[in-house]
């Protein structure tokens, strides 16, 4: 039986957020560029070199934490950037940051 590790400071509960916001992502570049989400779907996953499965394991199926290679890969693909951003340090460190 395989158990999924549980972080302290990241935690969810059915599926990481990053899908969303890939999804969200993925629907606003369709929208911007006229084409159907299906079809940027299948571009990005032509642009990026991953299967067509990958994102519809995602968006669509039992793939609750996708590996940060393939979204950024796919990311890269519909122009967007995965960045990290610091957190206000003052709040983390009194225990209010999110």
């Amino acid at each position: 039986m395989r158990t999924i590790k549980m972080y302290k400071t990241y935690s969810f509960r059915n599926k990481d957020p990053i899908i969303d916001i890939m999804r969200t992502a993925l629907q606003d570049e369709a929208k911007a560029t006229g084409i159907s989400e299906r079809k940027m779907q299948r571009i990005a996953c032509e642009l990026s070199g991953l299967s067509p499965g990958t994102p519809t394991g995602w968006f669509r199926k039992g793939v609750k934490r996708p590996q940060f290679a393939s979204l950024n890969a796919f990311a890269r693909a519909i122009d967007y950037d995965l960045t990290l951003v610091r957190r206000n340090r003052d709040a983390t460190r009194n225990g209010k940051g999110k």
